[in-house]
């Protein structure tokens, strides 16, 4: 009881935060429906503009109250290089599965290019690194093993996506992520992979069998030189 306790405390920051954020959404669509309008489309495409600062003031505050320091220094170049590929070789791969297994294909975005890649590709893994692993991680740390850490983030990083192919894909990139920051103890790294990851499933749309061959060839050459530089 003592330890469902003390969990349920840790999961406090992520609660809090997302249904601010969720609030948030929901007085815009209030006062979007007052003045007049009721175009769900238009009000899916215009909700990033209200998001963003939403989530930009919330990475901020988080930053302060948690005393957050993300450090440019202890990375090597090589490091963000490889970093950055296997984000962008895993995101294929895994977008290839899902094209090819569920016989799914994402349609090209109705929002603004460069909103897309703000609000999706930079601001939302940002946010949620921040958020999953250099808080919740370090908290579950003060009562739990690293590797159980590790799960206890992975799973609860997962079930925030909602639909079941999304939790799949972040369980599968939460566990990156989370092995990555043990790796470097550094909220820099998962950051790095998952923006480019983000940022690249924005410009896949279908299957392709050269792309799947390409990003596992390409995966496996990364975590193998990951771990050498490691």
């Amino acid at each position: 009881m003592n330890y469902l306790k003390k969990l349920l405390l840790t999961t406090l920051p992520i609660l809090i935060t997302y249904i601010i954020i969720i609030l948030i959404l929901i007085l815009f669509a209030v006062i979007y429906n007052l003045l007049g309008y009721n175009d769900i489309n238009h009000f899916l495409s215009i909700s990033p503009y209200i998001l963003i600062p939403s989530y930009i003031i919330t990475i901020i505050i988080l930053i302060k109250k948690y005393s957050i320091k993300i450090r440019f220094t202890n990375i090597s170049k090589a490091k963000y290089f490889f970093y950055t590929s296997l984000g962008i070789s895993f995101s294929i791969f895994l977008n290839m599965l899902i094209f090819k297994y569920f016989s799914i294909s994402q349609t090209k975005y109705s929002l603004n290019l460069i909103i897309n890649i703000i609000s999706s590709g930079i601001i939302g893994p940002i946010y949620e690194e921040i958020l999953f692993r250099e808080i919740f991680y370090n908290k579950l740390l003060k009562f739990n093993s690293p590797k159980k850490s590790l799960i206890i983030t992975t799973i609860c990083f997962s079930l925030i996506h909602f639909s079941p192919i999304k939790v799949l894909y972040a369980l599968i990139l939460g566990y990156i992520f989370t092995k990555i920051y043990q790796k470097d103890n550094n909220i820099l790294s998962p950051i790095i992979i998952h923006v480019s990851a983000n940022i690249t499933s924005i410009f896949l749309f279908e299957y392709n069998t050269y792309l799947l061959l390409f990003s596992l060839i390409n995966c496996l050459l990364c975590i193998y030189i990951i771990r050498k530089l490691n």
